[in-house]
Parts: C-alpha cells; structure tokens; sequence
C-alpha cells in the first residue's frame, strides 16, 4: 500500500519509485546493480605487485551465485542488471517519464546505486593503498540506464513546460532537461561533481576508524544548515541527519559573505535553501541544494585525470615504507 514519508513523499510497495508531491516534484529512483571488472578500463599499476580483487575482497567469498552467473567476468553485474526490469518497474518509470501526468513528466530526478556508474567517481589507482580497488566498485549497466533520463520524452517537451514541475525552460518557454542527481556509495570518498549533465554525491558514512585515519576524504559540505556532514568525533558539529540534497527554497538568496553562514558556494548560495527540515512544509516550492565541497570531487574539479601517470601518491609511498619496516 502507499503510505506518507516526511512531507508530501509518496511511496508506493509495488514500483521502487516515488515523487514528492507538489510544487518541485522529484522523482526517487534505486537502480539495483552489482561490479563488474571490465568496469576499470584504465592503465594497472605493473610496477609493484598489486593482488586482483578476488584474491582480497570477501564478496568474492562470502557470495554464492546461481549458476551460470561469475563474478569474473559481466555475467553477475548483468544478471542484477536485469532484475531493475523484471521485478523493479523500470518500464512503467519510464513510461511515466513520457507519457504519465504532468507532475511525472516534468519532476526532477533522483536516481541511486551501491555502486559507482562511473570510473571517474574512483581517484586514480596511484592514489590509492589498494590500486585495484576500482575493478569492484562499479558498473557500465548503471550509467546506461541513468545517462538519458534528464531528457528522456522530449516529444512531450510543450506539455513538460506547461507543468513547471521541475524542469528547466528556455527564455522562450521550451523545455530543456530534467535536473538530475545521482547518489551511490561502496568506495567511502566524499563526493559532489557534476558530469555530463548529471550530479554525482556521495555522503559515505564509512567505518570509525577511517573517520580517525582520514576524516578529510569522507567529509562533505557545508549543507544548507551550514554543517558539513563529518561523522569523526573531532567535527565542531555533528549532523543529525543525513547530508541534505533535496529541500525547500527560500525566498530570497542568501549572500554568503554578509550571512556569515559559511555556505558552500562562490560569493552566493547556489539556489537559496532553507534548513533541511526547516521550513516550507509540503506546500512550499522544493529544488536541488547548491553543489558543495568535497576533497576529492574538488581535485578533479580543478585537475584532469591523468591515469597513464602509475607513481604512487606520497602518502600511498609512505604506507607501503611502513609496512615494509
């Protein structure tokens, strides 16, 4: 049956989609997936001997699979792909997505995974103490589902913009694309870059100890609270609740500099929010938090990856001295 989740969340047992209602509709979209090695297309590391991930990875393990189905090759990460359209629902989102109402039309996108669509949301394997730790954090199959969405129904493009539910429309009233956000996790890097379109964030809850060893890779922020979301014991101030992405706009944008707030953002708040679970209540206009900062997703925002460079990052060089004495 459908029940109310916060304000105005409609969730529904049968399809793993929902929308929030009213002004700023977003659809809420899991994509089931599993990794696949031919994920990593980047040069190995041949310097150093690296052991492959079943050699040291307990999935490989601790996971049974029908037959027919190994986690070898792209047999496993095609079979969970598949599940997304036999028992998911794919079909009938998709089919919304075109043709349903025009709140469904017209509503923003939120689309999640476990693991990464892309290889670009995994630093370098010289930067990290694993280097082949991107061959089990990632499927193809995810982006190929996702890459299209935010356009997905153009031929319903005028009744779209009429809507005003979520998409973007040109000066002269055409409907563009759907703003479309994509969350995943698995390889506990902060994260926050957008990418041909779609915005990737991660806000990795992670193990204790990596938040003693390395609190800086997983932080990510400040939100529209003001707050980073860090979960080590050392934060000046712990979340909680989750790292916001979706909330209720403000009226006014709020000047960064003048507020004090320390926002994350140029000289401005992208997109004026207000405090997640502040204000606007279920009837208020809803949208997408500004993009915000996150140690990894800022490098690569500033350095393009270079994955024929094989030297190992310093500090990777001075774990491997430590383990050797």
């Amino acid at each position: 049956g459908e029940g109310g989740v916060g304000d105005g969340v409609i969730l529904n047992d049968n399809t793993p989609t929902a929308r929030v209602s009213g002004s700023g509709a977003v659809w809420v979209v899991p994509i089931l997936a599993w990794y696949h090695m031919s994920f990593d297309t980047e040069p190995d590391i041949e310097h150093t001997k690296v052991h492959p991930p079943n050699m040291v990875m307990s999935d490989f393990k601790l996971c049974k699979w029908p037959a027919g189905l190994d986690p070898l090759d792209d047999s496993v990460a095609a079979a969970l792909d598949r599940v997304n359209d036999e028992r998911q629902g794919w079909g009938d989102f998709l089919a919304a997505l075109e043709g349903g109402t025009r709140e469904e039309r017209g509503a923003h996108l939120i689309t999640f995974s476990h693991f990464l669509p892309r290889l670009e949301l995994c630093p370098e394997k010289r930067m990290l103490f694993y280097p082949n730790l991107p061959k089990a954090v990632g499927s193809d199959y995810i982006l190929r589902r996702i890459q299209g969405l935010a356009t997905f129904g153009r031929a319903n493009a005028e009744l779209v913009a009429e809507s005003n539910l979520g998409s973007t429309s040109t000066p002269g009233g055409g409907w563009s694309r759907r703003e479309h956000v994509h969350v995943f996790g698995h390889t506990h890097f902060g994260w926050d870059h957008t990418l041909d379109g779609i915005r990737y964030i991660q806000a990795p809850v992670s193990y204790p100890n990596e938040w003693k060893q390395r609190p800086g890779s997983l932080t990510v922020g400040p939100d529209t609270r003001g707050a980073e979301f860090n979960l080590s014991r050392e934060a000046p101030q712990m979340l909680d609740a989750p790292l916001c992405i979706w909330d209720a706009k403000r009226d006014e944008v709020v000047d960064v500099e003048e507020s004090g707030e320390g926002l994350a953002g140029p000289e401005r708040a992208v997109a004026g929010l207000k405090s997640c679970g502040g204000g606007g209540g279920g009837h208020g206009e809803f949208g997408f938090v500004g993009e915000m900062r996150a140690r990894w997703s800022d490098h690569y925002k500033e350095n393009p990856r270079d994955p024929d460079n094989t030297e190992f990052a310093w500090w990777v060089k001075g774990a491997m001295r430590g383990a050797k004495a």
